[in-house]
């Protein structure tokens, strides 16, 4: 599977570079410490650069806002962190395997080109590996561009 995946990384980086296409990118964030009782925290980006972000503390709390555009570098920043993190090779779930329920977790879901992908990391605060650390690469590139931050 390996060399599939470097062959995508491989595609995507030659339409960049000869600017023929912009690759289209959509991205979907959450973050919960527990489930529907916890903070909650959603962010969404658009292909057209178009983002959204809110968040909440809690259950009948207030719920905060912000809409922004991300630039053509942001946007590069997250690809380029998700091809050099392989992120369309990881599992579905990385982290702990077994989780209580309403277990605190962090989603990512990446849409590139009409190919998406969904990956939970589930106890995102202590799970340790090299898939988490590939996860928590590419969770950076995306989270750095928001003006809410996610409660993990």
């Amino acid at each position: 599977m390996r060399p599939v995946v470097s062959v995508a990384i491989l595609i995507a980086f030659v339409i960049q570079v000869s600017g023929q296409q912009t690759p289209r990118l959509s991205v979907e964030a959450w973050s919960s410490t527990n489930g529907p009782y916890g903070e909650l925290w959603h962010l969404s980006i658009q292909a057209d650069g178009s983002a959204e972000v809110t968040g909440s503390s809690g259950l009948g709390s207030g719920s905060r806002e912000r809409h922004f555009k991300i630039s053509s570098a942001e946007r590069d920043a997250i690809l380029k962190a998700a091809g050099e993190a392989q992120f369309f090779a990881l599992p579905e779930f990385v982290g702990p395997s077994v989780v209580p329920i309403h277990g605190p977790d962090n989603t990512l879901e990446i849409e590139l080109n009409g190919r998406a992908h969904k990956v939970f990391l589930n106890e995102p605060a202590s799970a340790k590996g090299p898939q988490v650390e590939r996860f928590r690469r590419v969770w950076r590139a995306v989270v750095e561009k928001s003006p809410l931050k996610p409660p993990l």
